[in-house]
């Protein structure tokens, strides 16, 4: 086959694929697939436990309930209320001791101390007229009835680790009034701890890396002005 053959064999071929163009849909022709990595921000709800502790230093205090005294060491109608210090000396005299109260008068007090470990714990008493010391119902000092002078006693408790409830009765007949009441102090303060625990949802934002796939192309319609380009040289 000639040159001339080959030329017109190019030459037909050209002008089929050129008849052909506008019929044949333009379609794109996959060349490669690259994977990309790409960021994107995304919103995400997490839940947070959070403990909260609180420590507080606690102090044994009296809870006082004033009375009249009806008869000797006997309680009659109630007056007020008040504290006592959780360790205390009252040394009235022959003043008042509650309001216009001299005589006559007696209280009942509450408390509760903490002991830190097992063992002993020592109390002791100095009271003008009568006094009762109870350690949890228990009693433990007896200076009850009409006293000329004041009298004192202590006494040694063997008490187990925790909390125990004190009760102290006094009362004055007529003279001179005084109490006097004293502990080991490691009993009378102590520390609390609490513990709060707090569940909250909280919203971020994160960056979330995400894989794509790009396809690099070409379509018919170049590939065909390629062809009509060459036919014009």
């Amino acid at each position: 086959m000639g040159k001339a053959h080959i030329l017109a064999f190019v030459i037909a071929l050209l002008i089929i694929i050129i008849l052909l163009v506008p019929i044949i849909p333009v379609e794109s022709i996959k060349i490669v697939e690259v994977p990309v990595e790409t960021f994107t921000e995304k919103t995400i709800t997490e839940k947070v436990i959070r403990t909260i502790t609180t420590t507080k230093v606690e102090r044994a205090t009296w809870d006082v309930t004033w009375y009249a005294i009806t008869g000797e060491g006997k309680f009659g109608g109630e007056l007020g209320k008040t504290k006592f210090p959780a360790i205390f000396t009252y040394d009235w005299g022959y003043g008042n001791v509650w309001k216009d109260y001299k005589d006559f008068i007696g209280f009942e007090a509450y408390t509760t101390i903490y002991v830190p470990r097992d063992g002993p714990v020592n109390f002791y008493i100095r009271s003008d007229d009568g006094c009762r010391l109870y350690v949890d119902g228990k009693l433990v000092i007896d200076l009850w009835g009409r006293l000329f002078y004041p009298q004192e006693e202590s006494k040694t408790v063997y008490l187990t680790k925790g909390f125990h409830r004190l009760r102290l009765i006094w009362y004055e007949w007529r003279g001179a009034a005084y109490i006097r009441f004293n502990v080991d102090f490691d009993v009378v303060e102590w520390t609390t701890t609490t513990s709060i625990v707090t569940t909250t949802y909280e919203q971020k934002i994160t960056t979330v890396p995400t894989i794509i796939t790009v396809t690099e192309t070409k379509t018919l319609t170049e590939f065909v002005n390629l062809l009509q380009y060459l036919t014009r040289k």
